[in-house]
């Protein structure tokens, strides 16, 4: 087993601090040369051995047992050293492993990803350099010249190419070993996801076409198979995190919300800035990474938050909470 620093070393005149999410002082009577090389080691990695050899030291042994009670030192694997998750596995040492526990990414879940636009395609970019691996990603459509200003997965050179093909193959380019399955469909009934789908751990919904009736498809596929559901829309003047629905009572209390607007037609918003994708996508990354790691409280967990994009005030939120 190896393992690795889990804080920040800051030398000051009388005392070294390891800074973590508890920290620890160790003062000038303890510091010698070999702890501060056991340290300097430590922070890019030690196997078990080196371990054991600095740990005849007494004052190395004593520092390490409170290190371990303050979650200083993790273990941690070096499969990732050197790859786009790299720095992904150290966040999540930081926040979840243990001296006792070696962290594993949750690379298995599988993600479907309805729509390959501004939304879908940017929490596909954030979630394969953070360790979800397993895709099914549905398109129908094209890459527009117009997509490139906030889709960032595509350059100039994929216009006129198949969105899950460009992106299937932006995501094996980050992660090879990651499972693609690409559908070119129309989401246009519920019923059109039940002939295409198979099981998944999560739908990301961020298809706009048909306004309202697309997320009232996927809602009532993600009810009739019990899947948790995540939406999210960036207009001009608002982005709309959420909601992140997790029990049947909540989707179906959304379904009930969307077929109360009563749309018989309308056009999607057309506009977006890659700034106000970025920050909507961004927040919704987070609360799918929060959903499978547990590490803090979830934004928009069967609600929606409606946020004013350039000021980051809240305009409004809206429950769909088991009550």
């Amino acid at each position: 087993m190896n393992w690795r620093l889990n804080a920040t070393t800051i030398n000051t005149p009388d005392k070294i601090i390891l800074y973590g999410k508890q920290s620890l002082s160790i003062s000038t009577s303890k510091i010698t040369k070999l702890l501060k090389t056991f340290l300097s080691e430590l922070s890019e990695g030690l196997d078990s051995e080196r371990i054991e050899m600095y740990s005849k030291n007494p004052i190395i042994e004593s520092i390490m047992h409170r290190m371990k009670e303050n979650n200083l030192i993790v273990p941690y694997t070096e499969e990732y050293i050197g790859t786009p998750q790299e720095k992904s596995y150290d966040f999540y040492c930081h926040y979840l492993s243990k001296h006792d526990s070696q962290l594993k990414f949750n690379s298995d879940r599988h993600i479907t990803i309805l729509g390959c636009g501004g939304v879908g395609a940017n929490i596909a970019q954030n979630l394969i350099v953070s360790g979800f691996e397993n895709y099914t990603l549905v398109d129908f459509d094209v890459v527009q010249p117009s997509n490139l200003n906030r889709q960032l997965p595509f350059t100039a050179s994929d216009i006129g190419k198949s969105k899950t093909e460009v992106l299937s193959q932006y995501l094996l380019s980050k992660s090879p070993s990651a499972r693609v399955k690409n559908i070119d469909l129309s989401v246009n009934s519920k019923n059109t996801l039940v002939e295409h789908l198979g099981e998944t751990d999560l739908i990301v919904a961020g298809i706009d076409s048909p306004p309202v009736l697309s997320s009232i498809y996927a809602a009532e596929y993600a009810l009739e198979n019990n899947v948790p559901i995540i939406f999210g829309a960036a207009g001009y003047d608002t982005i709309k995190i959420g909601p992140f629905l997790t029990s049947n009572h909540s989707i179906q209390k959304y379904i009930n919300y969307l077929k109360s607007i009563n749309i018989t037609s309308s056009t999607p918003i057309r506009g977006s800035l890659c700034s106000t994708n970025s920050l909507l996508t961004s927040i919704m990354s987070n609360d799918i990474i929060n959903y499978f790691y547990k590490m803090r409280e979830m934004n928009c967990l069967n609600k929606q938050i409606i946020l004013d994009p350039f000021t980051l005030t809240k305009i409004s939120e809206n429950s769909y909470e088991n009550i």
